[in-house]
């Protein structure tokens, strides 16, 4: 028995521009051989500047757009990398500006809700020497005694809330606590005199 041989096995595999060139024409087996062949190196970059849950996302978002704008490769080139790792800056950069966006806008929401109620509903809800004593408070203290006392959170929750480590988080509940017992002690003085 004579076993035949196929041609194709020993030639050698196609340029990116010749991928990329099958890929204009509508070959989406020659943009999937592209991504195998780049994916994980450019996955790589991407964990090390975002993390790997975002890495596979933006990921996503590169070879998508990579599809999109294959057409505008030079298909004289020798390697799709640099131009696929290129995109993928593009994108990793928009995923870090849209997160740096949403965790202000979170912060201000949470500083709102929680840290910079007007005077007069924590005044509406507690005696005015504690209204006074919370007021005085620094708004990150003020923020995580409220997380923990009204929001009914552990330190560590509120210490992931506010984006602090729960050792920062205790230390600021120490200092507000201590703040207000002396602020409440010292009303407390002044009333009995």
């Amino acid at each position: 028995m004579t076993a035949t041989l196929e041609p194709h096995r020993f030639s050698p595999p196609p340029s990116d521009g010749e991928l990329l060139r099958a890929a204009t024409t509508g070959d989406a087996a020659a943009f999937r051989h592209l991504f195998d062949r780049h994916a994980a190196a450019i996955r790589s970059y991407l964990i090390a500047r975002l993390g790997p849950i975002a890495a596979d996302d933006v990921l996503a978002e590169t070879f998508a757009a990579a599809w999109v704008s294959r057409a505008r490769f030079r298909v004289d080139a020798d390697s799709a990398r640099p131009w696929l790792y290129g995109i993928a800056t593009v994108h990793a950069k928009r995923h870090q500006a849209a997160e740096t966006r949403w965790q202000r806008a979170s912060h201000a929401e949470r500083q709102v809700a929680i840290g910079e109620r007007p005077q007069e509903e924590i005044a509406a809800s507690c005696s005015p020497a504690l209204a006074q004593a919370l007021s005085a408070l620094s708004m990150k203290e003020r923020e995580i005694l409220l997380l923990v006392a009204l929001g009914d959170l552990t330190v560590a929750m509120a210490a992931r809330a506010v984006g602090i480590s729960p050792v920062a988080a205790r230390m600021r509940l120490h200092r507000a606590r201590r703040q207000v017992a002396r602020s409440l002690a010292s009303h407390e003085g002044r009333s009995n005199a």
